[in-house]
C-alpha cells in the first residue's frame, strides 16, 4: 500500500483514486464525503470495469456482515475484490 501525502490543509497531493464499492448496504454517502473532504477522487462503484481505475478501494461495513457478504456474492463482486486484494 502507498504513502498518502498530504499538503497543507491536508488534502491528499498525489491524486489517489477510491472507490466505494456499493453493494446495497452500508452508509456510502458519509464514506464519499469524507474522503473527498481530503481531496480525494471518489467515486462509487457497481461493476467490475470500474475495479480497474481504483488506486484504492473502500469496502464500507455494516452490521451484520453475513448479509452484506450474500450481496457481494449476488452482483458478483467477491470475487473481484478477492482478485484486487491480491494484486
Amino acid at each position: 500500500m502507498g504513502t498518502l501525502h498530504k499538503t497543507k490543509g491536508d488534502q491528499i497531493s498525489n491524486g489517489v483514486k477510491i472507490a466505494v464499492i456499493d453493494y446495497g448496504m452500508g452508509n456510502l454517502g458519509s464514506v464519499v464525503k469524507a474522503c473527498n473532504s481530503f481531496g480525494a477522487d471518489t467515486r462509487i462503484i457497481v461493476n467490475a470495469q470500474d475495479f480497474d481505475t481504483a488506486d484504492k478501494i473502500i469496502l464500507p461495513g455494516v452490521g451484520a456482515f453475513g448479509d452484506a457478504a450474500t450481496e457481494l456474492k449476488k452482483r458478483s463482486l467477491d470475487k473481484l475484490i478477492k482478485d484486487k486484494i491480491k494484486q
